[in-house]
């Protein structure tokens, strides 16, 4: 999928880090949410610190796929 397409889903998209597949939990109490795509750990939501230092929603956001039986 080209940028430009990948842009245009994750604006289409809510962005909630939790149904990210670069979203996990750290064990770090004071940063406890990390971001795989970025590389960061943050006390805010990754999608949150992206926004306030971009003014743009996050652009790695990619929807998790959940196997089913």
């Amino acid at each position: 999928m080209s940028l430009l397409k990948r842009n245009k889903v994750a604006s289409a998209e809510k962005v909630r880090c939790f149904d990210c597949e670069h979203y996990y939990v750290t064990w770090q109490k004071k940063y406890s949410h990390g971001c795989r795509a970025f590389g960061f750990k943050s006390a805010l939501m990754p999608c949150l610190a992206v926004r306030s230092a971009s003014s743009e929603s996050c652009l790695q956001y990619k929807k998790k796929v959940f196997a089913v039986d």
